[in-house]
């Protein structure tokens, strides 16, 4: 808070931040309702609204956000799976409810901890070892980035119920992460470009954030070659006029990325933030209301300036790798 505070950009974000959780507060509550063979967008809806208000509730203490936020967990533990079958829904709607259950924790009843701990544990966690589902265990892209981080914040979230359980999925998702990890060499591209950097990545960041906060340690997984190189990929990729070299699966409008927070984090270069800055000045509030990983940015970036961004020295940039780049 007293961070934030002091930063025009930061107050900003913050204020905006709890401004939507005020808007998902007068919202119906989010059903399980299929798009294809997908609930993804239902997960990746409930992990924007309750990550968001459970933020909105720590900061301002408002019941409101608590009671929404609880009512949201409920109502994803009554529904009669995750799909396990595209288990990339599983994986976002563990995180979502890891993330309400922990941060809110001391405040929900201990009936309501036992409804969201059994839907962590029997939609979540036990459908992840299934052979029928779980093929992303080995997948050498952004599934095995999501699929491992959000398996792992239920493990996290119900470790001391749940020992036995909770363990095995931590080792797992340590060891077969660094698969998709290794393409990130030598220099930080992603072979994917730049809209799948985004989804894959993010994850990948917020698992790394997660198991160092418990243990400590990452277990040397952000060491891997090039993964620390990676934001200035993203950095060099927006273009002056803030679009994407949009090579691959990519679209050219360029978005704020909240993991670049993460990158700015650890590595302490205020510039790779350069063009989120810009993005948040041009229409970021708007966006930044819509993001499920937003509280992340603040939690990961808040020791960097917003209001007075540092300049990027260098003005090319290039990467070997899976699918080689050069950016100038």
């Amino acid at each position: 808070k007293k961070v934030i505070m002091k930063d025009a950009v930061w107050k900003d974000i913050h204020l905006s931040l709890v401004d939507e959780a005020g808007e998902i507060v007068k919202l119906p509550l989010n059903e399980r309702i299929k798009t294809g063979r997908r609930l993804l967008s239902v997960s990746r809806e409930n992990l924007r609204r309750i990550f968001i208000l459970s933020y909105a509730y720590r900061m301002t203490g408002k019941n409101e956000f608590l009671k929404r936020a609880e009512s949201e967990m409920l109502k994803a533990a009554s529904f009669s799976d995750w799909n396990p079958s595209h288990f990339l829904d599983v994986g976002e709607m563990t995180m979502a409810l890891a993330i309400g259950y922990d941060w809110l924790y001391p405040q929900l009843s201990v009936q309501t901890k036992e409804v969201i701990e059994k839907a962590i544990v029997e939609k979540g966690l036990k459908p992840s070892f299934d052979e029928r589902y779980n093929w992303f265990v080995n997948a050498v892209h952004n599934w095995s980035q999501v699929c491992h981080a959000g398996v792992t914040y239920g493990a996290l979230a119900i470790w001391e119920k749940e020992p036995g359980l909770s363990r095995p999925i931590l080792t797992r998702a340590r060891d077969k992460i660094s698969i998709p990890m290794g393409h990130y060499a030598p220099d930080g591209a992603y072979p994917e470009g730049i809209g799948y950097w985004d989804y894959g990545t993010s994850f990948n960041a917020m698992f790394l954030s997660a198991i160092e906060k418990a243990f400590g340690t990452d277990y040397g997984l952000s060491e891997l070659p090039g993964f620390l190189k990676t934001g200035e990929y993203i950095l060099h990729a927006v273009t002056p006029n803030l679009k994407n070299f949009a090579y691959s699966d990519n679209g050219g409008t360029a978005f704020l990325a909240p993991t670049m927070f993460w990158f700015y984090d650890k590595t302490k270069d205020a510039s790779i933030l350069y063009n989120q800055v810009q993005l948040y000045k041009k229409d970021g509030q708007k966006r930044i209301k819509k993001n499920r990983l937003a509280p992340a940015m603040l939690i990961w970036g808040a020791s960097a300036s917003l209001a007075n961004p540092q300049i990027p020295a260098r003005l090319s940039w290039k990467a070997q790798g899976d699918n080689p780049v050069c950016f100038m």
